[in-house]
């Protein structure tokens, strides 16, 4: 299991990457 500090850092690093997918 990850610590929430690493959740929230996969889980930016997703939306980041979403949002480049999207352009």
């Amino acid at each position: 299991m990850y610590p929430c500090n690493s959740y929230f850092y996969i889980n930016t690093h997703f939306y980041t990457f979403t949002q480049i997918s999207l352009v």
